[in-house]
């Protein structure tokens, strides 16, 4: 894959000395692999469709009902 991106001098100097690599494909290809074993992945949170915004609204517990038992039919 083909990127153009801007990378401070210094830091790529210093990680190549760091290092021992002059090769900047393998350079760049070992800091997202050490970035990737020392970072866990974040998890991404649920958002509910825009088309609910403003529009719903949570009633009572989420664990429990929010009607009383009495009020169910199949329970009388």
């Amino acid at each position: 894959m083909q990127k153009t991106i801007n990378i401070n001098e210094t830091l790529v100097k210093n990680a190549s000395q760091c290092i021992g690599i002059d090769d900047f494909n393998e350079l760049v290809n070992i800091a997202l692999l050490e970035l990737i074993e020392n970072h866990p992945p974040r998890v991404k949170r649920r958002q509910p469709p825009v088309s609910l915004a403003g529009k719903a609204e949570i009633i009572g517990d989420i664990i429990a009902p929010s009607t009383p038992f009495e009020d169910f039919e199949c329970l009388k």
